[in-house]
């Protein structure tokens, strides 16, 4: 008498997907396999990020886990648990919340925590299914498994780097510029050059207060990229919310783009929060939706662009910016400056201020002149297009106070104009402007024209000795 048949494979697939219906369970989708991994087998950087590509647009599940392992024990490396979410790192010293996983479409890049891995060491990465979903909230499998991904960390240098070269690609010493900057022993006394390829570059740069005399060279201006996600709600405090923290004196920032990620309406996010002495940009691109620079010390600042709203160029130090094209996205006001009376404010020379079409009122600068009543703002043979007030200037009413409490400048104000010209060339009615602001004359023009003087200070530098970085 023959036995009890075991059902068809047909049958019993059917029967798995029904308890898979049941139990709410999704299933794999089998075009969520990644076509790229990277990076995988021998030779990658000691900072390198993860990155994948699928064949189709992803976006980020709910739960799940990224597990970083050591290939030869399976002991955990790095993780990130979707559900618990609030991911930070040290960066610099300082613990921050953190953005660590970037989706681009159809790629992703994860970027790891700071110093998880290690030189000369393997590692195998594995991920759940519901880590990353198509359109129709589909998970994938195919990197569930512990060995389906490894990858190996080449062997450290022979000897300490004298410049450190930044590569996305994985084809330089390091992929970061975080990765470069926390390989130069510190205190560090003499130049140091970091070289960033071409590229973007996404994550938090944090420049410690004992790391002097360091140049960030970008291979092409408008190509190496460095950006982030970061703002008051993420990091609350002036030197936590931005792209770029330097507090290291001797700071050169060239050929780059800095560029916050924080969208509009999205609170104070800057793209750089500089507080240090002789510091030079140049040749720069800044880019954020409010307060896109932030600048103590002693700075200055040539051919750059920058572009922002609400007061996207304050801080507390003396800055020279030098034929640099500003732009406001937005109403709001281009300066807000807090120097002390002991210290000249921001100077604007030959530089061109222009709004988006959109942008009713932007303002040259505005100040509470009681709690800041040194505030210097000048700007020298500027050219200034539409959406800026006829006034020019505004003072705000001091904290506390309603708005509309009328306002006087005290005798120390010093908001100032030297031939001012339109877009044409031609020089613009300044009739209307504030009561209490100033048209300098030639010899008051001529005292600020000069960087090496404004800036001098008592090592009596001058930023246009600084000779020009060489890769």
């Amino acid at each position: 008498m023959p036995g009890p048949q075991r059902p068809s494979r047909p049958i019993l697939l059917c029967l798995s997907l029904t308890l898979v219906t049941l139990l709410g369970v999704p299933t794999a989708h089998a075009n969520l396999s990644p076509t790229e991994k990277w990076p995988t087998g021998p030779g990658a950087c000691i900072d390198t990020p993860l990155r994948l590509v699928f064949p189709t647009p992803v976006h980020l599940g709910a739960t799940g886990k990224i597990l970083v392992t050591h290939a030869s024990d399976h002991t955990v490396a790095d993780s990130f648990d979707l559900a618990a979410g609030n991911f930070t790192d040290t960066i610099g010293g300082k613990t921050l919340r953190i953005d660590p996983i970037l989706i681009d479409g159809a790629t992703v890049l994860i970027h790891l925590h700071r110093h998880t891995l290690r030189y000369g060491e393997t590692y195998a990465v594995a991920i759940d299914p519901t880590v990353f979903l198509d359109a129709q909230n589909q998970p994938f499998s195919s990197l569930s498994d512990k060995n389906a991904w490894t990858f190996s960390v080449r062997c450290a240098p022979a000897a300490p780097l004298v410049k450190r070269l930044v590569a996305a690609d994985g084809t330089g010493d390091f992929c970061t510029v975080q990765g470069a900057i926390d390989d130069i022993p510190l205190p560090n006394p003499t130049p140091t050059l970091v070289f960033v390829k071409a590229g973007t570059y996404d994550g938090l740069v944090r420049i410690p207060q004992t790391l002097d005399h360091l140049t960030l060279l970008g291979q092409d201006r408008k190509k190496t990229i460095l950006t982030a996600l970061d703002s008051e709600k993420l990091n609350p405090s002036v030197s936590a919310r931005s792209v770029v923290c330097a507090q290291g004196n001797d700071l050169l920032l060239q050929n780059l783009t800095l560029r916050n990620r924080t969208p509009w309406k999205g609170t104070q996010s800057e793209t750089l929060y500089l507080n240090a002495e002789r510091c030079i940009l140049r040749d720069d691109d800044f880019s954020s939706f409010q307060d896109t620079l932030c600048l103590n010390g002693r700075v200055y600042v040539a051919n750059c662009s920058i572009e922002g709203d609400v007061d996207f160029i304050w801080g507390f130090g003396s800055v020279f910016l030098d034929r640099c094209e500003v732009h406001a996205l937005h109403g709001g006001y281009f300066v807000q400056a807090r120097n002390a009376p002991t210290r000249p404010g921001y100077i604007f020379s030959r530089c061109k201020l222009t709004c988006a079409d959109e942008t009713k009122k932007c303002w040259l600068g505005r100040i509470d002149p009681v709690a800041f009543p040194a505030s210097q703002v000048a700007y020298l043979h500027c050219l200034m297009g539409p959406g800026i007030p006829p006034e020019g200037w505004l003072l705000d009413a001091p904290k506390g106070q309603p708005k509309t409490t009328p306002v006087l400048p005290g005798p120390q104000l010093q908001f100032e104009e030297y031939r001012t010209l339109d877009l044409d060339g031609k020089p613009l009615d300044i009739s209307h402007r504030l009561p209490g602001s100033k048209q300098l004359t030639d010899a008051e023009a001529a005292s600020l024209s000069d960087p090496a003087q404004v800036l001098a200070g008592p090592d009596q530098w001058n930023p246009l000795a600084t000779p020009p970085p060489s890769n």
